[in-house]
């Protein structure tokens, strides 16, 4: 079989996607299940192919952890809204993964900031259609692309685009525009 990485996702230095590709195969049960404890333990030798994709320093792998177990508590809180009587209470998130102008990498927002902004809102659902691109493509060998239910998903990022560009035209119309000869100036933000 034929391995490369996907786009946008993390790769690990020095270790090709057929590399490690065949190591996972390599490691597989007779049922073809792959664990990951059983990718860490093939890679823990130091002549394994696929050695170098992972730190091999505990103090660094435990923060790294720590880190990651964060990630998941944070989008694992949600906030509950109480809806009419016999009607399910809704959960929604209580902090959205965005990334910002203001930080250069992703931070997570409380929801009752990222639904105040126009921008952050805009970012939110440009994240929605990136997922539900990204659904799409993981199940397309599986739902005809011309089913209903692919007809409705890519409705539904159609209606997520245009409410994009709204959000976005909208913050623009609001944002303070510069005098001729003002490009030249140094912002004071």
């Amino acid at each position: 079989m034929s391995y490369q990485w996907k786009k946008g996702r993390p790769k690990p230095r020095g270790v090709d996607a057929q590399t490690f590709g065949q190591a996972l195969e390599a490691i597989a049960d007779e049922k073809q299940k792959i664990f990951p404890q059983r990718v860490v333990d093939y890679a823990r030798n130091p002549s394994s192919p696929i050695h170098q994709c992972f730190s091999w320093d505990d103090r660094q792998e435990a923060e790294r952890a720590r880190r990651h177990k964060a990630r998941q508590l944070i989008a694992s809180l949600v906030s509950v809204k109480i809806e009419p009587v016999n009607a399910r209470p809704l959960e929604v998130r209580a902090f959205y993964n965005l990334r910002t102008e203001a930080f250069d990498k992703r931070a997570y927002l409380p929801r009752e900031v990222v639904m105040t902004s126009k921008d952050l809102k805009a970012a939110l659902l440009g994240d929605a259609v990136k997922e539900l691109q990204s659904f799409m493509l993981k199940f397309q060998g599986i739902v005809a692309v011309s089913s209903p239910a692919t007809t409705h998903i890519h409705s539904a990022i159609d209606e997520i685009r245009d409410t994009i560009k709204r959000l976005e035209w909208e913050a623009a119309r609001r944002a303070p525009r510069k005098e001729h000869g003002d490009e030249n100036r140094p912002s004071t933000v």
